[in-house]
Formats: structure tokens, C-alpha cells, sequence
């Protein structure tokens, strides 16, 4: 019993601070949806057309940080693999050199 009661709360606690996270993402979206809603109206746009303009910019902004996000794990990945790279040169042995061709060898 106790060894499911320990596998069982930091599940419910992961998923309590999942759904705090869900919760403040929503309401962080929806403030800037009615913030920007707001200053659309104030320069002369109907509620419609600004909430449409709105949600347009909420997901073009969300599509330039996206493209950021891809670019600097893209950035970091190529880095490891330089740092692996970069070494092997210095690592690696020249092959030894041939005295005479093979038989069959060239045209």
C-alpha cells in the first residue's frame, strides 16, 4: 500500500503543476487577445475584425518564436556534432602508401 501511495503523489503533483502551467499559458493568451482586441477597437476597427486580427497576430507571433526555438536547437545540435568532429582529423592515420599499382588497376 505505501509503495503505491508513493508512485501515486508525485504523479498527482506533476500533473497539478501540468495543469497550473495550462492554466496561466490560457490566461496569459487570452489577456494578450483582449489587451490587443482593445487596441485594435481604439483605432477604429469593429470587435470582429479585431478579434480576427488579434488571434492572426497571436499566431504569427507564435510562429516566429517556433522558428527561433527550431533555429537555436538546430544551432546547439550542429555544435555537439562539430564538437565531436573537429578532433577526428587529428585522430585519424594517414593511409599507408602504396609502392606500385595494383594489377588491374587504372584504365
Amino acid at each position: 500500500m505505501a509503495a503505491v501511495r508513493n508512485e501515486v503523489v508525485p504523479n498527482t503533483v506533476a500533473r497539478e503543476r501540468g495543469r497550473s502551467f495550462a492554466r496561466k499559458a490560457v490566461f496569459a493568451y487570452r489577456a494578450y487577445i483582449d489587451s490587443t482586441i482593445n487596441a485594435l477597437m481604439a483605432h477604429g476597427q469593429s470587435r470582429a475584425a479585431a478579434a480576427q486580427e488579434a488571434v492572426g497576430r497571436a499566431y504569427s507571433t507564435m510562429q516566429r518564436q517556433a522558428a527561433m526555438l527550431s533555429y537555436a536547437n538546430a544551432f546547439w545540435v550542429l555544435s555537439i556534432v562539430m564538437f565531436f568532429l573537429v578532433p577526428l582529423p587529428f585522430i585519424m592515420r594517414k593511409p599507408p602508401k602504396l609502392t606500385k599499382a595494383p594489377e588491374g588497376a587504372g584504365h
